[in-house]
């Protein structure tokens, strides 16, 4: 989006920050792959996606709507932040990026002492589902999708004879004008 992209580019980014800003790219899985955070829009296919990589999701300005609901979804998750205004991501992604002391989830022994960054990251890891494709083609290419198609047009036929069987005839046509 032009609109978000130029406030983005706006924004002075300290020198120890590595940053791209980028239009469309078919290279996305290996951008994210070299990545720690991703800075998006809350649509289904990216938040999946950074899920199945273990990134930190960023969210700016959701849509009303699924991505609101997205949104929500991320934040009770822990998996992410959600930033009001682009000016602030600085206030609110520095110290994530920065801490490096232990979080309250890596003294009781649940996380490592790489800070809060690392714990966003667990959090995303932990919803993503990388092997989602491959899990759904071994679905759809096995006997039981096979025989589980046939059941339900069995059903589904069974129901509609049903249906025709109890339904009224139609009323017959109206008479040709005279």
């Amino acid at each position: 989006q032009a609109d978000i992209r130029h406030k983005l580019q706006e924004i002075k980014v300290p020198d120890r920050h590595r940053v791209a800003m980028l239009g469309y790219t078919r290279k996305l899985h290996e951008l994210m792959a070299a990545s720690d955070v991703v800075v998006t829009k809350p649509g289904g296919l990216i938040t999946a996606e950074a899920f199945a990589c273990g990134l930190m999701l960023v969210v700016v300005d959701p849509y009303p709507g699924q991505e609101e609901r997205n949104t929500t979804f991320i934040l009770e998750a822990g998996a992410g932040i959600r930033v009001w205004e682009v000016r602030d991501l600085p206030v609110k992604l520095d110290p994530i990026l920065a801490a490096t002391t232990p979080t309250v989830t890596a003294m009781a022994g649940e996380g490592s002492c790489w800070g809060q960054l690392e714990d966003y990251r667990r959090r995303s890891r932990y919803l993503g589902r990388p092997d989602a494709a491959t899990v759904v083609a071994k679905y759809v290419l096995s006997e039981a999708s096979w025989r589980r198609m046939m059941r339900e047009e069995a059903t589904t036929a069974a129901a509609s004879a049903r249906r025709e069987a109890r339904a009224e005839p139609p009323p017959p046509p109206p008479p040709p004008p005279p």
